[in-house]
């Protein structure tokens, strides 16, 4: 019997963009668009600056929304996706909050969230 011969070890010649990785019509630029429409001004009275930098808020909006969309709610999940999953990667722009950063998040701004996916599934479905 013949099998398909893989190649595990050899390079690969990845495009320089990740978003070539992602089909065009992928709603996660959705998701990046919408996100990017609201308005993030009230966090920055909540993140004052003294210790160690956050995350801004809108790169975690665009995890939680594309988890929503993708049914994958698991902090520790999306967290994993945003190290191995191209989409994720994308939205959040190659940096990768763990999953205590996701979860601390979502339970600290749980009205913002719900408001928010409540916002992106009416644009989606009137866009559809």
């Amino acid at each position: 019997m013949a099998y398909i011969e893989s190649f595990k070890n050899q390079n690969w010649l990845i495009p320089q963009s990740i978003n070539d990785m992602i089909p065009k019509d992928h709603i996660c630029f959705f998701v990046e668009e919408f996100v990017e429409s609201l308005n993030f001004s009230g966090f920055d009275m909540i993140y004052e600056g003294a210790g160690h930098p956050s995350y801004h808020p809108r790169i975690i909006m665009k995890i939680i929304i594309q988890g929503m969309l993708s049914k994958e709610r698991s902090s520790r999940r999306l967290a994993s996706a945003c190290r191995e999953n191209f989409v994720f990667m994308y939205l959040a722009e190659k940096v990768q909050p763990n999953f205590r950063t996701i979860a601390r998040f979502r339970k600290n701004n749980s009205s913002f969230v719900k408001e928010a996916f409540k916002e992106t599934v009416e644009l989606a479905s009137e866009n559809n």
